[in-house]
This record gives structure tokens, sequence and C-alpha cells, in this order.
């Protein structure tokens, strides 16, 4: 039988939990990074490099460029690709969110308290839907895209058990961890850009020696949008102190300019922007005014801070795709409720080439690319009513909650450049962020911190 802990031992528990998670969030993309600096499959690495020295390409007209390409895309294709031997490293994110849930509900049964999610109408109303669209996956293509479309919604698990894990105490340190993460990706920064292999285009501040950095997050845009969201999951959590604010809101903005990422630096400097305006006691319509004319500027100096001139088409493609797929959609039921679950997902494509690579039959038009962004996922699984479901989710959790509502804000603006709902440990705050809401609405979150000390935890 687990007795009550202390608050001692509730704050130990909660240290345990948040090292897990960023152990899980850095071991996910350690082996990228490790294969990517020459520190795994150090051979391999330097014959890319000898290789790599033998062509000589001018322009996209050279008759060699075409060659060049198929090779990055060999060396592209090794550096994600997951041994046998390597599978833990990308299983610990499943394992710390099974972990989180399990721990939770059994904390909430044997206090007898239904997690504050449950009553709130609007997160049983989109549990529906996402219900339904499984349904659909399974009725359609069998279980084979319904576990990774499953994993797509783990936010919603995990907003549906956590109870003492969702405290504002909780959260707070929570995010002391999360700006440590952020810290060792700025360590790891240097190796990269100095030994790091070619495989994006652009450099941050068009003056930085290297490629694009991807750190432990497999790609720049999901590294420099997880900065973002850690740096202001900080200021609205911890409160932190003017100087350590300072130095995270530095720390973060060198990471954001050399992963080179145009919507992370974008939303970088509307935070920042905000950020101080706040501090300095500004009115609502200064503030509203200052980012403004900070997301304009900087929008202009989008192809020179990051070192990519196309970066207008890369930002603009993820909304021709959202037209591409209404104009191609087989009928307006598929626009309104999806194609269910696991459909069009970045895990649904990885898992699909796998199961083809061990000879299960896969329909072709399943392994149409992937998701550049939230909406684009949930449009292709849930439909607009789905989309509009979710981003209504994140609309009523910032009204009842007024301490998350900026970060609600940052998250919904970067799931338009990002897949947040698959993109791991984003996933996980975004679910602790909806049960904190969900528990600040129903006004059981004070009384829970009054009552941390008998708060019964066991695995």
């Amino acid at each position: 039988m687990p007795a009550p802990t202390t608050s001692g031992g509730y704050r130990g528990w909660l240290h345990v939990m948040w090292m897990v998670l960023c152990v899980a969030a850095v071991t996910n993309g350690a082996t990228f990074w490790g294969k990517r600096v020459g520190w795994l499959e150090p051979d391999a690495y330097h014959a890319y490099l000898a290789e790599k020295s033998s062509f000589r390409v001018a322009s996209r007209l050279d008759p060699a460029y075409s060659e060049a390409q198929k090779f990055q895309g060999r060396a592209t294709s090794r550096l994600y690709a997951v041994t046998e031997t390597q599978v833990i490293t990308k299983l610990a994110k499943f394992g710390v969110i099974i972990l989180i849930v399990a721990i939770s509900l059994w904390t909430a049964w044997r206090e007898g308290r239904l997690p504050a999610a449950w009553t709130q109408p609007l997160f049983l109303v989109f549990t529906a839907l996402v219900l339904c669209g499984a349904i659909a996956s399974w009725m359609r293509y069998g279980g084979l895209l319904l576990l990774p479309g499953l994993r797509t919604f783990a936010f919603l698990a995990v907003a549906f058990s956590v109870t003492w894990l969702a405290s504002t105490r909780s959260l707070a340190l929570l995010s002391n961890y999360l700006i440590g993460l952020v810290f060792l990706q700025l360590i790891l920064m240097p190796l990269e850009i100095m030994w790091g292999l070619d495989i994006f285009t652009g450099r941050g501040l068009s003056l930085l020696p290297g490629d694009r950095i991807t750190g432990t997050f497999l790609q720049p845009t999901t590294l420099g949008l997880f900065c973002v969201i850690a740096l202001m999951f900080y200021v609205c959590f911890a409160n932190p102190p003017p100087r350590m604010q300072a130095a995270t809101v530095v720390a973060s903005g060198i990471v954001i300019i050399a992963s080179a990422s145009a919507s992370a630096l974008l939303l970088y400097l509307l935070v920042v922007g905000y950020t101080f305006a706040a501090a300095g006691g500004f009115q609502h319509r200064t503030r509203v005014a200052v980012i403004v004319v900070i997301g304009v500027l900087a929008l202009l100096a989008l192809p020179w801070l990051t070192g990519r001139p196309e970066v207008f088409t890369s930002m603009f493609g993820r909304i021709l795709w959202i037209q591409w797929y209404l104009s191609e959609a087989p009928g307006p039921a598929t626009v309104l409720f999806g194609e269910g679950l696991g459909v069009g997902t970045n895990a649904a494509v990885h898992w699909l080439r796998y199961a083809i690579d061990h000879g299960t039959e896969v329909p072709l038009r399943l392994l149409r690319g992937g998701s550049n962004s939230t909406l684009q996922s949930l449009i292709s699984q849930v439909g607009v009513v789905g989309g509009l479901g979710f981003y209504g989710l994140l609309a009523y959790g910032a009204w009842g909650d007024p301490r998350a509502r900026p970060l609600y804000a940052v998250i919904g603006i970067a799931s338009l450049a990002t897949n947040v709902i698959e993109f791991f440990p984003v996933n996980v705050l975004l679910g602790l962020l909806l049960a904190h809401s969900a528990a600040t609405m129903q006004g059981s979150l004070s009384r829970q911190q009054k009552n941390t000390s008998y708060i019964r935890v066991s695995c």
C-alpha cells in the first residue's frame, strides 16, 4: 500500500518525472545528431565528406545537379535511419507518455478524484470526434493506421489523466527543466556548426559558417519552435527574475538563429517584444502596437535573418497544401470529417514504409507526404470539423486560464508551421497545459495545491 507522501517527497517525484521527460526528448534525436557530427558511424561520415568533395555543381542547370541531389538524399536517409540497436532511443518517448498516464490514473483512482478534463464538455466533444475518426480508420484500413493515429492524439490521454502533475507548482518546476534543455542545445550547437554534415539549406543571419542546426530535435524548425515554446512556458509559469529571464531570452535566441527557422524566428521576436513590453508596464494597446511593428520588420527581414532566399515559398507552401487537399478531396463528408486517424501523419508514413519493407501491401496514396502543420494533420484525419474543434479547445483553455494565455497563443501559431501534436515533448506539454486549464476552470487547482502533502503516488 502506498503511503502519503510529504511535500518534499511530492517535489521529488516531480523532479524524477520531468527529468525522465527531458532525457527522452534528448534520446529521441540523439542518434541523428551523433551521426551528423561523426560520433556515430564515423566511417559513413568520412565517406560522405570524401564523396561530396567530388561534386562541383555550379547551378541547377548543371548536369551533375541531379546526381548530387540523389547523393544528398541517400545521406539524409542514412542519418534518419534507426538501426535495431537504436530503436530504444525512439521508444523512450512512448514509454514516458505511458508512464505519465499510468501513474496519473493510479493516483487519481487512489484519491477518488476524477481529473478535471472529464468535467469540461468541449474536451469530451473533441474526444468524441477523435474516437469517430478512430472507428473510420479501422473500418477503412483495419489496424494499419490506427496506432500511429492514436499516437497523434496522445496529448488528449495526458489531459484526461493528469491531476497532480498539472498543478502550477509542478509546471513551474517543469519550465526550469525545459530551459535546461534549451541550454543543452546551446552547448551542442558549436559542434554541429563546425562538423555537422550539410543536409539543409540556410545559415543563421547569413553569417554562420555551418548548415542549419537541429540539435537533438531532428529538424531545424522543430528545434527553433521548441525553444520558443520553452521560453514562453518559462515566462508564464516560473516568474523568473529579470536577469534569468534575459539570459534565457538570449540563449533561446542564439539557438533559434542558428536553426534558421523562419517561423521560429518570427515567433521568437514576437514573444520577446510582448514579454519586454509587458515587463515595462505598457498598456495593452501599446503591447499590440509593439508586436505589430516587430512582426512586420521581422517578416521583411526573414530572407536575410535565415540565410534562405526561398523562405517565403517554404512558409506559404503549407497553406497551398490545404488549398490543394480541399480541392482534391473525394467529397464534402471527407472535407468535414476527414479520412480517419493516421492518414497523412508523419508517424503513419514512416510506419507504412516499414510495413512495405516487410511485405505488407499498402495503398500508395497513403504514402503521400506527411504533415507540415497541425492543421494539415487534423484536416486529413478528422476533417475541418475536427480542426475547428482542436483550435476551439486551445481558445477555450486560453479563455479560462489567464496565466497560460500567452503560451496557448504561441503553441497555436507554432502549430501552423509544424505538427505540434506529433512533436515530442510539445505534445506532452500541450496535454499538461490543457489539464492545468481544466483544473483552473473547475476551481480545483487551488484546493489541490493546498493538499499536495496528501497526494499518493505509486509505480
